[in-house]
């Protein structure tokens, strides 16, 4: 008898539902839906013609084109004007779930335990460090919720800690473009440096000897990875160096370190085929340019340093480990 009470309560409760009013969707007949303009362009690739009758909209400072992106979010805004509430509850009941001061798993990196936590009433993570023991004195090092205010879009990635664990490297994009800004901070005064990395991927590696990081740059137009350069902390950007190049435009580059902290990686890769360029890790800078020899690895395969140190027969990895290892070898001896 408890059971029918029961199901009879929540069939009342759907049956007042639905007799609640809700606003009424609007009529289509009504509204004039924007149309784009046919401008034809014929297109070329690798002898094949195709014509794209709205090639034009990729223009994104074109302001006819600014104007329809606005015009159809409008029309938009009409048509689903009466569903308005119904998608602030389910918001509501999404953002419901989520708690409010989570936090990461702690992880160890030398001698600090790094993570990320949230504060109730915050968007953004706060990054934080504590010394030797998770009992140790909190060190606040990014609170992205301070640094995103003012900003309608605000993204931070590619954080990483120097050597020296006194400065942090970090990445930001205000506009939701893809094209990051690096920033440096100095963990010890809690405040930036003026050296400023500007239009790049956020990709970043910090070679061993404290002051010196690899990026990546994007092409402008496609957005696809192709360069890796390098920045002395204190220099001027306009002199830092291009390390690498890719020109294929199937690959796109990224830098990395391994975990060992030994090698600096430059992989470039595509669907079916990667290549990898290394580099000792090393603090003196006069060797950091040297990324001499390239690994050819067949597609969803990683290097490592065992790898480097004790090649396997993978498609001339040995004989390439080799020839670096005689090398190594000879500016010992110098």
């Amino acid at each position: 008898m408890r059971v029918l009470t029961r199901v009879s309560s929540l069939g009342l409760f759907f049956l007042l539902a639905g007799c609640q009013s809700s606003p009424t969707p609007v009529d289509l007949s009504t509204l004039n839906a924007p149309v784009a303009e046919v401008s034809p362009e014929e297109l070329e690739v690798h002898g094949h013609q195709r014509v794209d009758d709205y090639y034009w909209l990729k223009e994104r400072e074109n302001p006819e084109v600014v104007s329809y992106l606005k015009a159809e979010n409008a029309y938009l805004h009409k048509v689903m004007a009466h569903t308005e509430q119904f998608q602030q509850d389910l918001l509501d009941e999404m953002v419901g779930r989520i708690k409010k001061d989570d936090e990461s798993v702690p992880y160890r990196h030398h001698d600090y335990f790094y993570y990320r936590r949230f504060v109730e009433g915050g968007e953004y993570p706060v990054y934080c460090r504590k010394k030797g023991s998770l009992e140790a004195h909190e060190e606040i090092m990014l609170d992205v919720n301070q640094m995103a205010e003012g900003h309608e879009y605000y993204a931070l990635r590619g954080t990483d800690v120097s050597s020296g664990q006194d400065i942090l490297a970090y990445s930001v994009d205000t506009v939701g473009r893809r094209k990051y800004t690096v920033h440096f901070r100095n963990l010890t005064r809690g405040e930036d440096l003026p050296d400023i990395l500007t239009d790049v991927t956020g990709n970043i590696a910090w070679a061993e000897d404290n002051k010196t990081l690899f990026y990546t740059k994007q092409d402008p137009d496609t957005l696809r990875w192709h360069q890796v350069w390098r920045h002395t902390l204190g220099a001027d950007p306009t002199d830092d160096n291009l390390v690498y190049e890719e020109s294929d435009e199937e690959f796109s580059v990224v830098v990395s370190k391994t975990k060992s902290e030994k090698f600096i990686l430059i992989d470039s890769s595509q669907t079916l085929s990667s290549e990898v360029h290394f580099l000792e890790a090393i603090k003196d800078a006069l060797w950091l340019p040297l990324f001499e020899k390239v690994f050819a690895w067949g597609a969803h395969t990683s290097l490592n340093d065992v790898d480097l140190e004790h090649p396997q027969p993978v498609q001339h990895a040995d004989e390439y480990c080799k020839h670096y290892k005689s090398k190594q070898d000879q500016r010992r001896d110098t």
